[in-house]
This record gives structure tokens, C-alpha cells and sequence, in this order.
């Protein structure tokens, strides 16, 4: 009994035995080369992913710019076009030939794998199967056996290259279906995608393989492009082709997909000049980032996660958006984020191996919140466009295609800017129209500028509150002083600096607010002369950049518009004209006036206050002399304007408005800018506000309704509170 056992057991173990036995010798002998190229042909590689960019939103948490994941395809040249490496390699082999047998270099093999080509795609456009083709015919067999070997060994440096044995003699064969792999994908995917011409999309290819060609790059430059960059070919790819590409990897050699980060703004066009654009990273951005000591990652050759966590907080990705204009350049350091990585191995065919690999994770940018309310903004774009046509169709004229305006709010107490609303608004997409952009650029003065903040006009009547106030700080006019009205400044020059905006007689301070008096203000710009002027004005922020920075940076926000100085001619100056002004800073002067001189510096953004910060960046002391019963007057004035003054026919008194008109005047009929600033309350005041309305055939009291409805609106919406 216990022999049999013992024999039981022997046959199995000699059955087991020769079972791994024969599993060996199929591994070692039959199968060697199958799993060798397997083998070597799996590799570990590191996938990098771009970091997110922070979060532009409104001061209610409204997304006004925000990253978005989208797939895209790139492509490696080496894998996607190996045309020119497998002539090189052929060509390597037969140097050792016979003499005269084949007298060809590298490039009479590339040359004729080119005319192969040609003809591969004429079969391809014509609907046809190109077949296996003999490539180079009559080879001694000594050669021949030589190539097979070596394509047995790494047939994935050959792709469709086989040695045919027929007799005596030898053909080197090749399959244009395998070799041009690359290009059918690519051609494969213009069709799916239909975006581009499959034409079209191969010439990204092309134009990326000139630059291998391209002697004057160095060797290792021209080795990176060709082996380890990914180029990219198409973004935003459509999600049953990604499924599609995922699947069946195989079929699309060369080509890889990635997740990257679009930016988007959901409200676009809205705000959209001053959040500005991103874009690819340029030769300029790589520049600075080198004189930062900051690199691209995805350019580096590492494999240990413990170096690439030490770099990532000084990293970029080559894929990362990067502001290119306004907010977005401004905030760059503030939004951009980190790259991530993750250490994978695939196969042949680039399919994963094993579980997933190790992980660094992607990190987003810091989140910034504006001050801006997005709804406020979106209504004063209404608001502009309705008086406008207003204005036009009220008078039986026809309204221009291209509208020019702005209007400002701001927040008297805490120098917030609360509403931006400027036309033209910014065509969706102009960046990617050539043609639409150049149009834009030639047809239409100042297009990509913000109106609110980075377009300066004359201020006309609108800057007389300044003026009186500056009068009064200098001492050459004083509160209860009177200025004769005739009509006209100088009655030996009758043509010239006139006055009909009220019946003739003494005036004071008050009523020359109210009714805008021309003569008034004449006799004070002559008594100031211009260096006071200007320096009363630099008082009251004009000239300047007037929003604090965001954090502690120490530059400003360049899409900001600092105006244009005047350099002569008192007179003109004082009543508003030769020089030119953003609405923004004539809001800022609103908002000082309302606070009777108390400066606070206007805010963009909702972050903790750095109260520390901010009275670093405090003008200097005001050099204004200026008293409370200074103030009183002037705003005095403003709130007269809106009962008997030039206001008068709107509805502004019942919010207990103080506002001042302006009507800058050209020699083109119907023609002028409408101005009006102010706030409101006038005891009290809640907000600030500038309004213009450009090219109007109507005086500045026509831009009373945008105004009215912005009170009304934040009355109902925001709860604010105007009326007695």
C-alpha cells in the first residue's frame, strides 16, 4: 500500500516536472523571440499633467474664468513617422554588402520610401488597398538572412519590412499599410474629428519634422524633437473618438492623449477685456521662467517621484495656459498652478501594465474673487445699449454699429469697484479670426480696450468740481465769491470760450455747479494756470493708475489707462478739455468728493484686507487745503444740479443724487461725449458712479437713465437704500 503511494506520488512530480520542463524549452527555444520583443519594448515612463489655474469669480462667488478639462491628441515623431530611421537602418545593414551590390546611401532609400509614398496615397484617396510591394529585389542570400535575423530580433524598428525567400533569390518586402501607419491614423482622425482636412492635419506633422531636418539646431535639440516631444495635433477632441482612440491603441500609433486645462470664461464677452486671455506657453514665458529659476517639467528626463515633489513648487507644465493680457497676466503667479505626475508602465502597444503607479498630484491655483458684481456689470452693458438708441432714435437719427461707452460703480465706504460695463463688447473668438481681428484693429479706434478703465477721453464739465476745489485749496476763490457771467470770457474775443448754459448775472460757486457755468470756471483756470491744475488734479487721482494692487505686488494693472495730461491753455482745462481721463478716475474722484477728501484706495479684489499693505500704497499727503464748508458747496451744487440745474429733467432727485454733467462738444454735428458723474446719497453716500456716452447727439444730462436705472436696480437687487 505504501509502495503504491510512493509511486502515485513519483508520477505525478515526473508529470509536473515535465510539464514545467516543456514550458521551459518553449520559453528558452520556440517562444524566446516573441517574449524578448515583449520584453523589450514594455518601458516605465513618467505622465505629467498640467496643474489647474485658480478661479477668476465675482464678489459673489460667480465663476467669471475657470479651467476646464479637455482631451488632446499629440504625437511622437519616432513612433508616428519612422520612415526616415528604418532607410537609415536598411541603409546601415547593406554598407556591409558586397562592394557594388547595393550602392545606395541613406538618402536614395528615404527618397524611394518617399515615391512609395506618393503612390500609397493616391491608392488611399482612390479607395484602394495598397498591397505588399517588393521594395528591394535580388539580394545575395547572405544579406538577406542577415536583415531577417535583425527583424526578427526588433521587428518594431522595421515596421513593414519582411525578407520574401523564393528560390535562390531574396526580396526585402514591404507593407505600406504598416509602414505609413502613422499617416493613415492621422488621416483616419481628420475625417472622424472633420475639423481639418486630412491634408491639413498632416502638414502639423510635416512642419514638425522640417524642424528635425533643420541643421542649424543641435544634434540633442533635434533628438528631443524627434524622440520625446509630444507635438500637439488637435484639442478639444470629441469624447466618442476618445473612447474610440483608448480602446483600440494599436490603430493609432504615435498618437497619445492627454488631459489638459482650457480655460473658459462662462460669461464671455462679459468682463472679458479685463479678465483678458491665456495662451500657449511662448519662447518669451520659457525666458522668464529660466531667469526665475522655474523649468518645464514635462521637458526633463526623470523617473524618481522624490526629485520631481522637490521641483514641483518651482514647475511648469508645457501644456499650462498662461495669462497672456489683463487679469490673467496680472495674477499669473497667483493662479497658476502646479504640474502633477504619475509613473506608469505599458506595453507595445501603450496599454497600461499592472495597477497604477505611483502618484503626484496636480495642484490648482490660488482662487481669486473680484470685487465686481457680474450682474451689476451685465445690466450696465443693457443700460449703455438703451440709452444709446435712446439718444440716436429720439433725435431721427440711426444708431452706429460701433458704440462707444462706460459706466463705473464704486463703493463709497470701502473703495470697492462693484460694477464695470463698457461697448464695444469683445467679439467672441476675434483672437482666432485673423481677419475679423485685423478689421477690428483698423475700422474700430480702441477695440481691445477696456472703456471703463483703459480708454481716456475728455472729461469736459465733469472735472469742474476739481477745479473749484482746487480754487478753494489755493486760495484764488473762495466759497461766497461771485463771478460775473456775460456769456463769454473775453469780450474782445466774443468767438471764443462762451457760456449758454444759463441767464446772465452774478454767480456763485453753487449755481455755476448746477448749471455748468463755462465763465465761471474760465476765470478760474486762468487764476490757477495750469502747473496748479494739474497738480489739483493728480490730487483727485487723475493721470494715474488708481487700483491698489492685488497682495503686495508693487507693479499695476497694465491694461489700466493712466490718460493724457494737458500741456497748455488754463482756460480750456478748467472747463474739462485738452486733456483725457478714464471713467474709472473720474469715479475715483466722484468717491473722494464724497468722502469729503478721505482717501481710501480703490479695491479689485475680495482678499483679506492688508490694511498694512494698502497705506503703503496711499498717495501722499494731500497737498489740498481744503475745509469741510469746501466740500459742502461743491456737493451742494451737484445736488442742485438734479432739481434746477442740467439734470433737472431726470429722475435722479428722487434718489437725493449729487451728480455732475459734462458735454464735450467737436465741430461735427451731433456729435459729443455725454458725461455724468456723482453719488448718492448725497448725505451719506453709498456709492460712486462715472458714466459717458461717446459720439451722442445729445448733451450730458442724455446719460441720466443709465444712471436712474443703476440706482433703481441696486435698490431692488442689492438692497441699498438712496430715496428720503
Amino acid at each position: 500500500m505504501q509502495r503504491s503511494r510512493v509511486f502515485f506520488l513519483a508520477v505525478v512530480f515526473l508529470a509536473f516536472a515535465t510539464v514545467i520542463g516543456v514550458r521551459l524549452y518553449r520559453l528558452q527555444y520556440v517562444e524566446w523571440r516573441q517574449y524578448s520583443v515583449k520584453a523589450a519594448s514594455m518601458h516605465r515612463s513618467v505622465l505629467y499633467s498640467p496643474g489647474p489655474r485658480g478661479e477668476i469669480s465675482d464678489r459673489h462667488g460667480v465663476p467669471l474664468a475657470r479651467s476646464i478639462p479637455e482631451i488632446r491628441v499629440t504625437f511622437l515623431l519616432s513612433e508616428l513617422e519612422p520612415v526616415r530611421w528604418v532607410a537609415r537602418r536598411i541603409a546601415s545593414i547593406l554598407e556591409s554588402a558586397p562592394d557594388d551590390l547595393y550602392p545606395w546611401d541613406e538618402a536614395a532609400f528615404y527618397d524611394s520610401l518617399e515615391q512609395l509614398r506618393e503612390i500609397f496615397r493616391k491608392q488611399i484617396a482612390q479607395g484602394l488597398t495598397p498591397l505588399e510591394i517588393p521594395w528591394v529585389k535580388q539580394m545575395d542570400p547572405a544579406t538577406g538572412a542577415r536583415i531577417d535575423r535583425i527583424i526578427q530580433r526588433r521587428p518594431e524598428n522595421y515596421p513593414g519590412v519582411r525578407i520574401q525567400r523564393s528560390g535562390d533569390y531574396v526580396t526585402l518586402m514591404l507593407d505600406p499599410l504598416k509602414l505609413f501607419a502613422g499617416e493613415m491614423a492621422i488621416r483616419r482622425l481628420a475625417m472622424d474629428d472633420q475639423r481639418w482636412t486630412p491634408d491639413e492635419l498632416w502638414n502639423r506633422v510635416s512642419q514638425a519634422y522640417q524642424k528635425v531636418q533643420n541643421d542649424q539646431l543641435s544634434l540633442s535639440t533635434r533628438d528631443w524633437i524627434f524622440r520625446r516631444k509630444r507635438h500637439v495635433l488637435l484639442t478639444g477632441l470629441d469624447p466618442d473618438l476618445v473612447v474610440k482612440i483608448t480602446l483600440n491603441p494599436e490603430a493609432w500609433p504615435g498618437l497619445y492623449l492627454e488631459e489638459v486645462q482650457n480655460r473658459e470664461q462662462p460669461f464671455e464677452p462679459l468682463l472679458s477685456k479685463l479678465i483678458g486671455r491665456t495662451g500657449v506657453v511662448l519662447e518669451n514665458r520659457k525666458k522668464q521662467w529660466d531667469i526665475k529659476g522655474e523649468l518645464v517639467i514635462d521637458h526633463l528626463r526623470l523617473k524618481d517621484l522624490r526629485t520631481i515633489q522637490k521641483l514641483q513648487k518651482v514647475a511648469h507644465h508645457s501644456a499650462d495656459q498662461v495669462g497672456s493680457t489683463g487679469l490673467e497676466n496680472y495674477l499669473e503667479d497667483t493662479l497658476s498652478g502646479r504640474p502633477g505626475a504619475q509613473i506608469r508602465t505599458v506595453d507595445a502597444q501603450r496599454r497600461p501594465i499592472g495597477e497604477p503607479g505611483e502618484l503626484v498630484e496636480a495642484t490648482k491655483g490660488k482662487d481669486v474673487r473680484l470685487t465686481i458684481d457680474a450682474e451689476l456689470s451685465q445690466m450696465g452693458i443693457e443700460w449703455l445699449s438703451d440709452a444709446f438708441e435712446t439718444n440716436f432714435l429720439s433725435q431721427g437719427i440711426s444708431v452706429p454699429e460701433y458704440k462707444r461707452a462706460a459706466l463705473v460703480v464704486l463703493d463709497v465706504k470701502s473703495g470697492e469697484v462693484l460694477g464695470l460695463s463698457s461697448l464695444p463688447q469683445l467679439e467672441v473668438g476675434i483672437y482666432k479670426d485673423a481677419k475679423k481681428y485685423e478689421n477690428a484693429i483698423m475700422t474700430k479706434p480702441g477695440y481691445l480696450s477696456d472703456f471703463s478703465i483703459g480708454h481716456s477721453i475728455d472729461p469736459g464739465s465733469t472735472f469742474k468740481p476739481i477745479v473749484a476745489l482746487t480754487g478753494f485749496s489755493e486760495g484764488v476763490v473762495f466759497p461766497e465769491e461771485k463771478i460775473l457771467c456775460e456769456g463769454v470770457f473775453d469780450p474782445s474775443n466774443p468767438g471764443s470760450n462762451t457760456c449758454r448754459n444759463h441767464l446772465y448775472g452774478e454767480i456763485g460757486i453753487e449755481e455755476a455747479i448746477s448749471k455748468s457755468c463755462n465763465v465761471y470756471f474760465y476765470e478760474v483756470g486762468e487764476r490757477l494756470r495750469l502747473e496748479r491744475l494739474i497738480a489739483g488734479g493728480r490730487q483727485f487721482g487723475l493721470w494715474d493708475r488708481v487700483l491698489s494692487p492685488h497682495s503686495d505686488r508693487s507693479n499695476r494693472l497694465s491694461v489700466e489707462s493712466t490718460g493724457v495730461v494737458p500741456t497748455k491753455n488754463p482756460v480750456g482745462v478748467a472747463i474739462g478739455r485738452g486733456f483725457e481721463v478714464t471713467p474709472l478716475q473720474i469715479a475715483n474722484a466722484a468717491l473722494l468728493i464724497a468722502r469729503r477728501g478721505d482717501f481710501i484706495p480703490l479695491s479689485l479684489f475680495m482678499e483679506p484686507k492688508a490694511s498694512e499693505t494698502e497705506r503703503t500704497l496711499k498717495l501722499s499727503e494731500s497737498a489740498l487745503k481744503l475745509e469741510a464748508e469746501h466740500f459742502d458747496v461743491v456737493i451742494k451744487g451737484m445736488e442742485q444740479a438734479t432739481i434746477n440745474g442740467t439734470a433737472r429733467k431726470s429722475r435722479l432727485k428722487n434718489w437725493n443724487a449729487a451728480v455732475k454733467t459734462g458735454t464735450v462738444k467737436f465741430k461735427v454735428p451731433n456729435n459729443r461725449h455725454a458725461w455724468m458723474m456723482g453719488f448718492a446719497p448725497a448725505e451719506d453716500p453709498e456709492i460712486a458712479f462715472s458714466v459717458v456716452l461717446q459720439h451722442q447727439p445729445g448733451s450730458g444730462a442724455s446719460a441720466a437713465p443709465v444712471i436712474e436705472q443703476l440706482l433703481e436696480w441696486l435698490e431692488v437687487h442689492r438692497g441699498r437704500r438712496f430715496g428720503s
